[in-house]
């Protein structure tokens, strides 16, 4: 079977925690700004809000590659563009551009960990995941704090079904850099492909240490401990259902529905006597119910 190739985004780790629509205001702003007279100016706008949003528009990155040098040479600003020039020109299969862009970097910096990711992609992109992977366990072997490296290795390994061994090297990463919470989420995703719900609601609770109020962490904690579905699981999920609707009413109708089964599920097990009942599980299955039917009619246009 052919392998498909892995996304040569500047993020490996592309889970979003936001449930917006496609017409976010990053999106209005880069319709905006395409519809503006062509020059300089507007295509470094349009680029810087493509690296800050950030938005997935390799084709426009390498259409205005011309502009990054708006923001002056040999900068910081400069050095980070001109990297992603090079990962969307592997995105679009530009191979002999990118070398162009490549060989500007490897000039300036030939020993450096940026120009050794860029050739491993460059080796993804190609399909030789092999020389991809030599590369990314040399450098790692040479600067073990490479971020960059062991998260092109994760995503090259997901890429060939080879799960397991992503969660080994994501393990050594979070080892190092145990504060970075895209990583924990990445590595619950991992162990959820894997049906390892307990590692993966460890790794989530890991996550919702450094924002607790996040709405988005707390659904997702209770939808795992739900999965797992124990009457202390069941318990403890209907907490974090509960939460994540504290944080978001408005639209977490997730959650809503998440808290409807949670709830439920404690009333069946009081019905063939699994479980004495609290009054506050009928208290919440109540409000539940009457929040959803509310919900309902507001967006049928019955009841306003």
């Amino acid at each position: 079977a052919r392998s498909r190739r892995p996304p040569l985004t500047s993020t490996p780790f592309t889970m979003s925690l936001s449930s917006g629509n496609q017409d976010a205001p990053p999106q209005s702003r880069l319709r905006n700004l395409l519809s503006q007279p062509a020059s300089k100016k507007r295509d470094a706008e349009i680029l810087e809000l493509i690296f800050s949003a950030p938005l997935h528009r390799p084709d426009l990155v390498y259409k205005f590659r011309d502009a990054i040098s708006y923001w002056g040479k040999y900068t910081t600003r400069h050095w980070d563009a001109v990297e992603q020039v090079c990962i969307a020109a592997l995105e679009l299969g530009y191979f002999d551009e990118f070398m162009v862009y490549a060989r500007i970097v490897l000039d300036w910096f030939p020993k450096s960990w940026r120009i050794y990711r860029l050739l491993g992609m460059r080796r993804e992109a190609r399909g030789d995941f092999d020389e991809a992977a030599l590369i990314y366990r040399n450098t790692m072997l040479q600067n073990p704090t490479s971020t960059h490296a062991s998260k092109r290795q994760v995503a090259w390994l997901k890429s060939q079904g080879r799960v397991f061994d992503a969660t080994l090297v994501l393990n050594k990463y979070l080892e190092i850099f145990s504060q970075d919470h895209v990583a924990w989420i990445e590595q619950s995703e991992l162990y959820l492909r894997l049906g390892l719900y307990p590692q993966a609601e460890f790794c989530m609770s890991e996550t919702l240490l450094y924002n607790p109020t996040n709405w988005a962490l707390n659904l997702r904690v209770a939808d795992i401990l739900f999965t797992k579905g124990t009457q202390a699981d069941v318990l403890s999920a209907r907490a974090y259902y509960a939460q994540s609707l504290l944080e978001n009413q408005a639209t977490n109708y997730r959650a809503l529905y998440g808290l409807w089964m949670a709830t439920r599920t404690l009333n069946l097990w009081v019905q063939d006597g699994s479980w004495k009942g609290d009054s506050k599980n009928y208290e919440l299955q109540s409000w539940v119910v009457g929040t959803l039917k509310h919900k309902c009619l507001v967006r049928s246009g019955t009841f306003t």
